[in-house]
């Protein structure tokens, strides 16, 4: 493999054009490089007027590697180091691990490969209760000293947003990062300079590690505190556990946690203060100087404190944008910061900290849009807040107009307060926490409530908003929906290299079924077919984006309202409503969103979907009121209109979410074989 170093990219920029990069500092055609590997990835800010990405890549090429390098200064061969893992026949007395914090778990997971069958003690509990006890003692809950931020599995830096820096260069660096991307973090850690997995995804990673020591004959004892420990010739032999004694192999690491009372504890000697002096002092210094820093640079007068970061002069007196960084996603993050530090944009970044002064944002709930909704308090109450800038504020101006004019038709979202000005838009939502989405209503009580809130809700938008507002089916609107929400998209997804080498194939094997691929399905997309279909669809005011999660269920009464209309819709019929619906419930769209990865091979795309009975239970209630109100040829259009809304989602989903996008893709194609088999009458899902 050729390393080519210095690569530079601007911040957005799409990491496609790595590979002519490449070529162009090889002196090759792009086509003969057959393989492209980030290997690190950071951010060069240190001029305001230049921010970029610099990337390290690694490739494969035609032809002789030796020659090429010659032609690129920078560029050498690199042979890709192996952490090999010898087998050993399993051992009379199994080794013992104690902790299962980082290290611990790494030391059984290479123990349990090579066949030793680990023991691990953890005094702590499992990823999922520390979870739930976590969360229980931040909302005001009583302190477990043996079930905390400290204590359980992943360690104490499982709460700590999974940060992974190390001042180290070790060789096994990347061993480790390998295989926390290979059981579920995301891909970038293995390349990022700074790599982050972040609380929400390490829970799971922890989990799955876990997993594979278990699956390999190897034992995770949770909730066994190690309280002592025996020598026998200079070797420790035997250590106490929860009172019992336990004895062990010859080979035993002691791995500490951050606790100073169990530092005094199991030192060698049994306690601190037989250390040397020096030990002492530096275990000392190691805790106290950084926090000693940190006040300290609190008492630095503002004007040297601004000196240090030249940019905290945009924001306004007393705020930091460190406080004021929500966005989710890694490319509208890269965008802010350089228009941030670069000051191209200062009415941008103007508007941006005005709005979101005085607030602290404790959550993103951002889900399928570019728009940001955040969880935020300020000094008199918690809301949600929603915002959006540019073309995106404009269509969020749409969204609040929608909210106003219909407030007196439909239960709607109480908002607090606005504001629209040139290329921004925002509200605040009213925050009650026995208000939640119906998936999550839908998981925590019995299906009949969700199907009366449902029927409920649908019953609604018919009397209160389709019946009022009905208006002639429109043909011209029809030819435009179908020009730009079916043939526009399905000619992105051809354009997309990923997905056309994916819809090359007859067939595709999703999760081990196999499929027909969406061009065996044009038929489905025949203007003709459509045009005659949609005809007889109903039109009026919708809500455009009826899916369970915008659908605000109350857990105290049987109350509920809408949230998060979406207009421009161009063929503006009920149906769109009742497409959105299956996406959720037929499609299984709320599930495939909480599942992290998808692997691809040729024409087989595997994933992890769950898919609940309560969501079944109420796809079968949904269809058979739907199959009692229309014809067989309205509910076609129904089901057609669902396919079109997965269709609209893809080209976001490859823009924002590319390493997942082949998920929605077999989302469609699996929804599209559902559709075609009720047209063509055939038994299946929907029949």
């Amino acid at each position: 493999m050729i390393v080519i170093p210095n690569l530079k990219l601007a911040p957005g920029a799409d990491e496609a054009a790595l590979k002519a990069l490449a070529a162009k500092a090889l002196k090759i055609p792009a086509g003969d490089i057959t393989g492209l590997r980030i290997r690190k990835k950071s951010l060069d800010a240190r001029r305001k007027d230049d921010i970029h990405y610099v990337y390290t890549v690694g490739v494969t090429v035609r032809g002789d590697e030796q020659q090429l390098v010659r032609r690129c200064r920078t560029a050498a061969i690199v042979q890709d180091k192996t952490y090999p893992i010898p087998r050993i026949a399993p051992p009379q007395t199994r080794p013992v691990i104690v902790g299962f914090g980082p290290a611990g778990m790494f030391a059984a997971l290479l123990l349990a490969r090579a066949g030793a069958r680990p023991i691990v003690l953890e005094r702590g509990p499992d990823a999922r209760t520390r979870s739930a006890q976590i969360a229980a003692f931040r909302a005001g809950g009583a302190f477990d000293p043996e079930c905390n931020v400290q204590f359980g599995e992943g360690g104490a830096g499982t709460f700590s947003d999974g940060k992974l820096n190390t001042g180290t260069h070790d060789a096994r660096i990347g061993f480790v990062l390998a295989e926390f991307a290979a059981h579920g973090a995301p891909e970038h850690i293995t390349y990022d300079a700074k790599p982050h997995i972040g609380t929400d995804v390490l829970v799971e990673v922890v989990q799955n590690l876990r997993r594979e020591i278990i699956d390999r004959g190897g034992e995770v004892r949770f909730g066994h505190r190690v309280t002592g420990l025996s020598t026998e010739d200079g070797h420790i032999a035997a250590l106490t556990v929860a009172g019992e004694p336990m004895q062990l192999v010859d080979v035993f690491g002691l791995l500490f946690g951050r606790n100073a009372a169990d530092f005094a504890a199991l030192l060698p000697g049994g306690a601190l203060g037989t250390a040397a002096p020096a030990a002492r002092w530096l275990l000392l210094a190691w805790f106290v100087l950084p926090l000693l820093a940190m006040w300290a640079a609190t008492l630095l007068p503002e004007g040297v404190r601004g000196a240090m970061n030249q940019a905290t002069q945009a924001a306004p007196a007393g705020e930091s944008y460190l406080n004021l960084l929500p966005q989710a996603d890694e490319h509208d993050r890269a965008v802010f910061l350089s228009r941030y530090f670069g000051l191209e944009n200062k009415d941008y970044v103007k508007r941006f900290l005005q709005m979101n002064r005085g607030i602290t944002i404790l959550e993103d709930y951002s889900a399928g849009s570019n728009a940001t909704t955040m969880l935020c308090m300020d000094t008199q109450s918690t809301f949600y807040r929603k915002y959006a800038f540019g073309k995106d504020g404009a269509k969020l101006a749409e969204q609040l107009d929608w909210l106003r004019a219909q407030q007196d038709r439909l239960p709607l979202c109480d908002i607090l307060r606005s504001e629209e000005a040139d290329g921004c838009c925002w509200y605040d939502m009213v925050y009650n926490p026995q208000a939640v989405g119906m998936f999550r209503y839908l998981h925590s009580n019995p299906v009949e409530k969700s199907r009366a809130i449902l029927r409920a809700v649908l019953a609604t938008l018919e009397d209160k908003l389709y019946k009022p507002t009905a208006v002639p089916a429109d043909a011209e609107k029809i030819e435009k929906y179908i020009e730009t929400k079916v043939d526009g998209n399905l000619k992105k997804l051809h354009e997309d290299r990923m997905l056309r080498e994916l819809m090359s194939y007859d067939t595709l094997r999703i999760n081990g079924v196999e499929y027909k691929n969406l061009p065996a399905l044009d038929w489905m997309f025949d203007h003709d077919r459509l045009r005659n279909l949609f005809a007889k669809d109903p039109v009026g005011t919708i809500h455009g984006d009826l899916t369970i999660e915008n659908i605000i269920c109350r857990t105290d009464n049987d109350s509920w309202y809408l949230i998060d209309p979406n207009t421009g819709n161009l063929h503006e019929s009920p149906f769109l409503d009742y497409g959105k619906l299956l996406q959720s419930l037929h499609g299984s769209y709320e599930f495939m969103m909480k599942t992290p990865r998808v692997a691809v091979q040729d024409n087989r795309i595997d994933f992890q979907l769950t898919r609940s009975a309560a969501y079944d239970a109420l796809l079968a209630a949904v269809m058979e009121d739907l199959s009692a109100r229309y014809p067989r040829e309205q509910v076609e259009s129904i089901l057609m209109h669902e396919v079109i809304h997965w269709l609209r989602l893809m080209p976001y989903k490859l823009a924002k979410d590319r390493k997942r996008a082949p998920m929605f893709y077999a989302g469609l194609v699996m929804v599209a074989n559902d559709v075609a088999d009720f047209c063509e009458g055939k038994e299946g899902k929907l029949c």
